[in-house]
């Protein structure tokens, strides 16, 4: 199997690096206690990179972990709309999957997309969606939203401390929450944020140092 640098956990390929294959965090974050469990129609597709990084909820009762999964727009395709172009994330391809229902990013993350597109298709960085989006455009914030009520999936309370890539034959797969970093997130190399997403982080008590360096 091929494996996949600074991946970490027990079901899926890679090693245990923390901060990333792209070293999102410097130094080593603090996690909140124990480990959570993903529901796997929540991760990407199997071989696909969930990014060190991504904003999550982790249910301390439940004891699971929900990603709330962003991409920034690249380009939208002058003559079909429907085709768009996610940023490059360093893999080569998007987090988002074929079946996701995608939005753009709102301001408030307790209020649905205005509007939304189901994914049809996805090579690599292109995806090609079931409508256009009203106003989407090159350097605009995509969210995964949930497919009837489209509100985010999760008002994060942590983020990612590592990369996850799922194993096809997984069955199950663990995850953390970072919840503090005495030294700089690098916020140009994580999924794309908004305004909402850091404030939502604080009033959970997070504390992270926002760094826009490369």
């Amino acid at each position: 199997m091929s494996v996949i640098n600074g991946t970490f956990n027990q079901v899926v390929k890679g090693g245990r690096q923390f901060g990333g294959t792209l070293v999102v965090f410097e130094g080593k974050p603090e996690l909140l206690v124990g480990g959570f469990n993903f529901n796997l129609n929540d991760l990407p597709a199997p071989g696909d990179v969930l990014p060190c990084g991504t904003p999550v909820y982790c249910d301390e009762s439940a004891r699971t972990i929900t990603p709330l999964i962003t991409a920034k727009v690249a380009a939208v395709d002058a003559i079909d709309s429907t085709i768009v172009t996610i940023a490059d994330n360093g893999f080569g391809q998007t987090a988002i999957k074929v079946g996701d229902v995608v939005g753009i990013l709102p301001s408030n993350l307790s209020s649905a997309a205005t509007y939304y597109a189901t994914v049809n298709n996805k090579e690599g960085n292109v995806i090609t969606l079931s409508g256009a989006i009203t106003g989407l455009a090159a350097d605009s914030k995509l969210a995964v939203v949930d497919g009837t009520s489209h509100k985010v999936k999760a008002i994060p309370n942590a983020l990612l401390p590592y990369d996850v890539v799922r194993d096809a034959d997984a069955i199950s797969v663990d995850g953390d929450g970072a919840w503090r970093n005495d030294r700089p997130v690098l916020e140009r190399r994580m999924p794309p944020v908004n305004d909402a997403i850091k404030t939502a982080l604080a009033n959970a008590g997070c504390q992270f140092k926002w760094s826009d360096r490369k």
